[in-house]
């Protein structure tokens, strides 16, 4: 599994790769926010974090989702304080449709050197999957909407000891706004509960305030799905933690998720 080399020039072309020129080894995951011939800034959003998991074989948004960090678990940033278009935090996993394979991964990762004049240099990482046992499998979640924009709803995490925390996420289809609600902890029936107001608005602390808008606007299609960890996921990642080595494995040695399909649904 490979990306493609940074190329500056736009005749010519690079070899056919996973990742692509864009994709790229960021602070929190695999994404595709590596400069390219266009010039336009590049975060989550602009343009979106990959639709996981690679090589799906299908091309149905049901099947193919984005895992993205936003209110009310992470810092409200649709006020205009942030980048336009800024959809919210990578959650730090790639997933592939392939059958695990037991043993010794190695990630290299060429930075190249740009305009300073010095040579490009290749980082590497390795690790070790010791176990293919996976998580048992997490259902979708259910979701009641109170018509004020937001709702509550339950997902049935696993009675599974290796299991840490769950997360469960929600994309508006037609304004494109992800939510985040966790980390909810423990396993069995939990409850969570998306907040009405908080859809754009215009200035800081605007949510809490007369400017506030619904979260999922009447009539617009939206999907809400999980996922669980069996490290702190949520607690491990930007913006609240900025170590260089955060925890990011498991009790086993390893890191393990399971996710869930998605509850598709109109407001």
């Amino acid at each position: 599994i490979s990306g493609a080399p940074q190329n500056a020039n736009p005749n010519v072309a690079n070899p056919a790769t996973t990742f692509g020129q864009s994709g790229g080894v960021f602070s929190y995951g695999f994404d595709p926010f590596n400069l390219t011939t266009s010039g336009s800034p590049r975060y989550p959003g602009n343009p979106s974090v990959y639709a996981l998991p690679f090589y799906s074989g299908s091309g149905s948004s049901a099947v193919n989702l984005r895992y993205v960090g936003g209110p009310p678990a992470y810092p409200f940033f649709n006020d205009g304080t942030f980048p336009p278009f800024f959809a919210g935090y990578s959650q730090g996993f790639t997933t592939f449709n392939a059958a695990p394979v037991a043993g010794a991964y190695t990630l290299a990762v060429s930075v190249g050197g740009g305009n300073s004049n010095t040579a490009a240099q290749t980082f590497t990482a390795s690790a070790n999957l010791a176990s293919t046992t996976p998580l048992p499998p997490l259902p979708a979640p259910t979701f009641v909407t109170d018509g004020a924009g937001g709702g509550s709803g339950t997902i049935a995490v696993p009675a599974d000891p290796r299991i840490t925390e769950t997360m469960v996420y929600f994309v508006d289809r037609v304004t494109g706004l992800y939510f985040a609600i966790g980390p909810l902890k423990g396993t069995g029936a939990l409850t969570f509960t998306l907040p009405d107001n908080l859809g754009p608005c215009s200035g800081s602390g605007c949510q809490t305030g007369s400017k506030a808008t619904p979260s999922i606007n009447t009539g617009d299609t939206y999907r809400v799905y999980g996922a669980s960890y069996d490290y702190p996921a949520f607690e491990s990642g930007p913006p609240g933690n900025a170590q260089e080595k955060p925890t990011i494995t498991g009790a086993g040695g390893q890191a393990d998720i399971t996710t869930s399909a998605p509850f598709s649904s109109t407001y």
